[in-house]
């Protein structure tokens, strides 16, 4: 049902009782969506430029994301996250070639994030997320992408960037 409004209380007050809340804002309308796959559900019903909101649960995650999406997690920090508990993601999250001018901010990712293999993916913002990686590989060829920043992450593994231009890498925990 469209929601007008959404205030940060509705994280905790809705997910209180372990239930899987998305929120997808699009043009001053916000629709929540719950179930199963709520984040899948949230992206389908997503257009480039929305923005959702997925409240400390555990999610399915969209076999890739392939528009301008802001993608917002209640966070991945016991001290910030003792009401409404991590934003879990089990999976991969990969980026499509169109999605240009993404943020993803606040997930606990069960995978890596990965660029979608050749393919030009600029300003994308990768920020305050727990991931295994995060990859952006490109080929030599002419499709660099430009202008990603990865900054206050906590990456357990290992971040692969290759023939890439004006990535900035700032602040990041790595190790198990």
């Amino acid at each position: 049902f469209p929601v007008t409004k959404l205030y940060k209380w509705d994280f905790y007050r809705w997910n209180k009782f372990g239930q899987l809340f998305g929120w997808c804002h699009h043009v001053g309308t916000t629709t929540i969506f719950s179930g199963n796959q709520p984040f899948i559900d949230a992206y389908e019903a997503s257009s480039n430029g929305d923005t959702i909101y997925l409240s400390g649960a555990q999610f399915s995650v969209p076999s890739l994301i392939d528009k301008k999406l802001v993608i917002i997690g209640a966070g991945i920090h016991p001290d910030s996250t003792t009401a409404t508990t991590k934003t879990i993601v089990n999976g991969n999250l990969y980026l499509g070639p169109n999605a240009d001018k993404s943020h993803i901010e606040g997930l606990y990712v069960n995978g890596i994030i990965q660029f979608a293999y050749n393919e030009q993916i600029d300003s994308v913002v990768i920020r305050r997320n727990y991931t295994s990686g995060i990859s952006i590989d490109g080929t030599n060829s002419a499709n660099y992408s430009d202008g990603v920043i990865i900054k206050e992450n906590f990456v357990s593994d290992v971040i692969s960037v290759q023939h890439c231009k004006n990535v900035k890498i700032k602040n990041i925990v790595t190790g198990k």
